[in-house]
């Protein structure tokens, strides 16, 4: 009994460390080579060294402030149809 509980607090362990792993990887710099060349010359390279900035934006989700009331109403009202639902089954159930 106790080492079911061990492995499965191992197991979220292991899956947590390993997104903290995936996420906290930084962001490496990326080394481009460019090479031109003139008609009747040689050709020159030359490598420039990028580093990949990121930027947070906002980005609207569909979902304005005055729906919130009607997310939070149907949520409740699924929640108690489930619950009116689970009742009836077992109330047959022990009665039939």
């Amino acid at each position: 009994m106790i080492w079911t509980c061990i492995i499965r607090v191992m197991k979220k362990l292991i899956v947590l460390v390993t997104l903290l792993f995936v996420f906290a990887i930084p962001v490496s710099a990326e080394t481009v080579r460019t090479c031109s060349s003139v008609y009747g010359g040689g050709e020159v390279c030359g490598e420039t060294t990028t580093t990949v900035t990121v930027e947070h934006k906002t980005v609207n989700a569909g979902i304005m402030d005055y729906e919130l009331w009607q997310i939070v109403a149907s949520v409740f009202g699924v929640a108690v149809l489930a619950t009116a639902l689970y009742k009836l089954s077992y109330r047959w159930y022990i009665l039939g």
